[in-house]
């Protein structure tokens, strides 16, 4: 194609030419829109890929966003769940002074000595 091109070189004369002029202008005419076309179709496609992509990256954004909110939901439960487990901690232990340990049940509490003064 390079040689194609020197007949546009001014001073060229058209005797020379290895087809006629209109031939040959058609042919690199026709060479150049082949080129042109296979350009646009590679762009068609890396455009339709960047659609794509941007379609994943879209999906991939709000699973991300419901992860996170998955995650703070299950922290906010665990911080009240701690909550729950520490106030049945403090019933039980307020509850475990009052009643007598199941080892100490069907045993005769001491007696009880009463001075008197």
């Amino acid at each position: 194609i390079s040689q194609s091109f020197e007949v546009l070189k001014p001073g060229y004369n058209e005797t020379h030419l290895p087809l006629p002029w209109p031939l040959l202008s058609q042919l690199m005419c026709s060479s150049v829109q082949k080129a042109l076309f296979e350009e646009e179709d590679h762009v068609k496609k890396l455009q339709q890929k960047v659609a794509t992509l941007e379609k994943r990256n879209k999906q991939l954004r709000d699973r991300v966003k419901k992860v996170k909110r998955s995650l703070r939901q299950a922290r906010k439960n665990g911080r009240h769940l701690e909550l729950v487990n520490q106030k049945l901690s403090e019933k039980l232990a307020a509850a475990a002074g009052a009643v007598p340990h199941i080892n100490a049940l069907g045993q005769e509490p001491p007696a009880a000595t009463y001075l008197r003064g």
